[in-house]
């Protein structure tokens, strides 16, 4: 793609992002964000903690897969 259409875009994505509204509404509806919602991170957490505390167990009793 043409270095110039691509940072056309880049500007143009980062202008929207900038408009306070648009970035509430973008949020709200958890569109276009970064971040993870919380009840999705504690649930992420939760899973990996229990992956390790598993892994541990079996690799204590040499479980080993058939």
């Amino acid at each position: 793609m043409d270095p110039a259409v691509v940072n056309k875009i880049d500007q143009a994505v980062k202008a929207a992002m900038a408009d306070p509204q648009i970035k509430e509404t973008l949020d709200a509806q958890e569109v276009c964000s970064l971040r993870v919602p919380q009840r999705l991170q504690r649930l992420i957490y939760f899973w990996l903690g229990e992956l390790v505390k598993y892994q541990r167990l079996v690799k204590s009793l040499n479980i080993k897969a058939e």
